[in-house]
């Protein structure tokens, strides 16, 4: 089996903790006329609460956890790379899949070798 890596030297992701202003700083990139990519998890929960799949108590305490969670987390993260792959142009995405396998690990998955194996060395952003 042969692994091929994925490298864009045009997308480019903004990684850091809970409000410290990723979502406002993309906002504003967009405004100038940059494209952006929207936090997966964010997206997620929406869905979740749009189809009313959780309680507004797991809302607010992010209820979504687990490896099921995880997983969709993973699959999403992996197919908005691969959708946004081929940018031709700077674009930015909030969050990615290393921020899956953090997730991972603070909620303590036992094994992350799944997505360790996606993480290093398969799909580049540029940093």
């Amino acid at each position: 089996m042969s692994v091929r890596t994925l490298t864009n030297l045009n997308l480019f992701v903004v990684s850091g903790g809970p409000g410290a202003g990723k979502t406002t700083t993309l906002d504003e990139l967009a405004k100038a006329g940059f494209q952006f990519v929207p936090e997966v998890a964010r997206l997620i929960m929406q869905e979740q609460i749009s189809q009313e799949q959780i309680s507004r108590r797991e809302e607010r305490f992010l209820g979504l956890t687990g490896r099921p969670i995880t997983e969709l987390m993973l699959q999403r993260s992996i197919e908005s790379f691969k959708k946004y792959y081929g940018a031709t142009k700077p674009s930015f995405t909030d969050r990615a899949i290393p921020d899956t396998l953090g997730y991972a690990r603070l909620i303590g998955l036992p094994d992350t070798s799944r997505i360790e194996s996606v993480v290093i060395g398969r799909l580049n952003y540029q940093s």
